[in-house]
């Protein structure tokens, strides 16, 4: 089980295969510290000749919590993978969670990672769906349209506020589910938004395995 030492490792290995989760040391540090105490999270870590080279992640959000599912998260470094080090990872965790009381393993992976996806298939993981993502790039945006959205959303008396604002609705996070639930299915753009280096346009698809 990793340990708050191996978040630099972690977040070295993260950053280099996937920069775009933005996964620091302190970000792992500052999940600890405001996580719930019912969530569970935790992990494992290969090290070779004294250098982590891959990690794998298990964690339970607020807005998605079921006590049987924990969503994965790991990576191998590049020039360490085929040598099954993935397997051995996984193989390590599926023998851990039955102690959590879970049953159920979900992860996320771009359409465009054919080697994980094929590495998942192998695994026994199956597609549940797949979600098409538009990301904004603030400093390269029009925030005259963004000035625009916030106007008409306070003429429809639409409140915009932060999480820990919300912690006195005693129904906070279900609400949150039900809006993550929606957020995440497909929306168009409309015709006059540039696509090119304003959003960045990407399909990932998330998948899932029962441990029973």
């Amino acid at each position: 089980m990793f340990t708050k030492a191996d978040y630099p490792a972690i977040s070295r290995i993260a950053l280099q295969t996937q920069p775009e989760t933005q996964l620091t040391a302190a970000r792992l540090l500052e999940s600890d510290r405001t996580r719930a105490r019912h969530l569970e999270t935790g992990g494992f870590v290969v090290e070779v000749d004294g250098q982590t080279v891959g990690f794998i992640r298990y964690t339970q959000y607020a807005d998605l919590y079921q006590p049987e599912k924990v969503v994965l998260f790991g990576a191998v470094l590049p020039d360490r993978r085929g040598q099954g080090i993935g397997s051995e990872l996984l193989n390590v965790l599926e023998r851990h969670l039955p102690s959590l009381g879970v049953s159920t393993m979900q992860t996320q992976v771009s359409q465009t990672d054919t080697a994980i996806l094929h590495f998942l298939q192998q695994r026994g993981f199956a597609e549940m769906w797949r979600r098409l993502d538009y990301r904004l790039n603030l400093r390269e945006a029009d925030s005259r349209s963004l000035e625009a959205l916030a106007s008409k959303l306070e003429n429809r008396n639409v409140r915009v506020t932060t999480y820990p604002e919300l912690a006195a609705d005693p129904a906070r996070d279900e609400k949150l589910r039900a809006l993550n639930s929606g957020v995440w299915r497909e929306t168009y753009l409309t015709a006059n938004r540039s696509r090119n280096s304003v959003w960045k346009r990407f399909c990932a698809s998330v998948w899932s395995r029962k441990r029973y």
